[in-house]
């Protein structure tokens, strides 16, 4: 009785806080935040929800691509964001009242998409040059308080002296307007000139499906839910939600700390860099065969091995003790896609442990027994959050709880998190694709630190490649040097699993 007295006072407060910002905002008022979009809003501490997207382009043989560049992308985001489908990016967030809530803000296409700051005393730059300056300003809120901005580079990028230059453009957003999905459909839906290529992996033919990183056509987990589900849900929910808010401990790591900086360190690996002669099956195909080894296994469940390997050798070389296990949260959707784009965040975490000191040590050369073990002791943790009641009862709770309870009280929750490792996958561009005529080159995005929450892992898809990207605090990595040996020795598991398999 006092928990649905108290939901019912809370409702009517939203209700009267809703109704006086209507009247006080007028015809500019939008209504108050989604309960997703809150869960981001309230992340003031660390990397402040913003979401970091990198593309590269080939520059061709343009004198001025940048500029080119900039005029292009103003053009098109302007006539395709007219539209009420994408109002909610030229939307303002505010709070007042103990709640959040959008209002229209008129900002002009000159705020939002420009140059990106620039490296002094030099015409071009490298991939390390790149990082070193998205890393200095991953954090930065977007200025005017817009909710995006797209910024372009006036200096080209190379990989290697002699190579082909690059012109790199930024798309920075504040995760509170949309998910991952959300975003890379609408920059496939309406930016991208191939656009039908590329959104092959978000629906097939006219149906509509659901986005999973293992299989796109999958059934959504939400269309499976029975009574017994259902039951467990309404069995397990109070004491999986006290002991997560108020006595769940992360084990000390070299990961995880409570009070992170503002200055990060990003990084990420491609492919092509570690197959150059084409000699080597690509990671993609490789983490595929392995997954076969194993009914039930999970494309996710082997790169998370190969993962777990890496941060093993990252504790042996800073002579630190390597931890048992850590919390690892995944963003997994439970919603059915929509073929038409909606800008929604509908991606709940999932918090599952990744073994790292209990893996079995295997032998040197490791031979598939080995490799089978060490991939069951990940599956099976796996199989443990997919069989429980706790990621519906966390995606619910999401739902429904930041809708009624003041943002006071929502960043007292969160500030409780307690994870170490944030890793999000998509599978955005399945071939190749250009803008205006400008070939993709590259791609990467960094997801925002939450929290606790020091370490944030990427993946992916450009035209069959695997892109690897990496962000972390200064607190636990020192420089981009020793984040890029991280993700080179993920890269150095993979390519030892594809010979174990020769």
């Amino acid at each position: 009785p006092l928990l649905t007295v108290a939901l019912i006072v809370l409702q009517a407060h939203r209700q009267i806080v809703k109704a006086l910002l209507s009247i006080n905002y007028g015809a500019s008022f939008r209504g108050l935040l989604d309960a997703m979009d809150v869960v981001w809003a309230v992340q003031s501490n660390s990397s402040k929800a913003m979401t970091n997207v990198l593309f590269l382009f080939d520059m061709k043989s343009s004198t001025n691509a940048s500029k080119e560049m900039t005029l292009l992308l103003r053009n098109r985001i302007e006539n395709h964001l007219k539209g009420s489908v994408y109002e909610k990016m030229f939307w303002q967030r505010r709070v007042r009242w103990g709640y959040y809530f959008w209002i229209h803000h008129k900002v002009s296409f000159e705020h939002h998409i420009r140059q990106l700051d620039t490296l002094p005393n030099t015409m071009g730059i490298s991939q390390k040059d790149l990082c070193r300056l998205i890393g200095s300003i991953s954090t930065r809120e977007c200025s005017e308080n817009a909710s995006w901005e797209i910024l372009i580079g006036t200096q080209p990028v190379y990989y290697r002296q002699g190579e082909a230059p690059m012109v790199p453009v930024l798309f920075r957003y504040h995760h509170s307007i949309a998910d991952g999905i959300a975003m890379f459909r609408l920059l496939c839906n309406d930016i991208l000139d191939n656009d039908q290529v590329a959104m092959q992996q978000f629906y097939h033919g006219d149906g509509v499906t659901t986005f999973h990183p293992d299989n796109e056509n999958e059934l959504s987990i939400m269309s499976t839910v029975g009574w017994r589900k259902l039951w467990q849900v309404f069995f397990n929910a109070p004491r999986f939600l006290i002991y997560e808010m108020f006595f769940k401990r992360e084990a000390t790591n070299n990961f995880y700390g409570p009070k992170p900086s503002e200055y990060k360190v990003t990084y990420w690996v491609r492919e092509d860099s570690y197959n150059e002669l084409d000699i080597m099956p690509s990671l993609i195909n490789t983490i595929k065969k392995v997954k076969g080894l194993m009914e039930g296994c999970s494309f996710t469940d082997v790169f998370l091995l190969a993962f777990a390997m890496s941060l093993r050798n990252h504790c042996k070389r800073k002579m630190t003790k390597i931890p048992p296990s850590l919390t690892i949260s995944m963003m997994r959707r439970f919603e059915k896609e929509s073929k038409f784009v909606r800008l929604y965040n509908r991606s709940s975490a999932v918090f599952q442990t990744l073994p790292i000191g209990c893996l079995p040590i295997p032998q040197s050369p490791r031979n598939i027994l080995e490799l089978l073990s060490q991939l069951h002791c990940i599956k099976k943790e796996s199989d443990t959050v997919n069989s429980s009641a706790n990621p519906l009862i966390t995606y619910w709770s999401l739902s429904y709880l930041p809708v009624l309870l003041p943002v006071p009280v929502m960043r007292i929750i969160f500030a409780r998190s307690k994870f170490s490792i944030a890793f999000s996958n998509i599978p955005a561009l399945e071939r190749s694709v250009s803008v205006g005529g400008f070939d993709l080159v590259d791609a990467c995005f960094w997801v925002p630190n939450i929290e606790g929450n020091l370490f944030g892992l990427t993946l992916l898809t450009t035209d069959g490649r695997l892109q690897i990207g990496a962000i972390a605090d200064r607190l636990i990595i020192g420089d981009e040097e020793e984040l890029q040996t991280i993700l080179n020795d993920v890269v150095s598991e993979l390519r030892n699993f594809s010979k174990v398999l020769s």
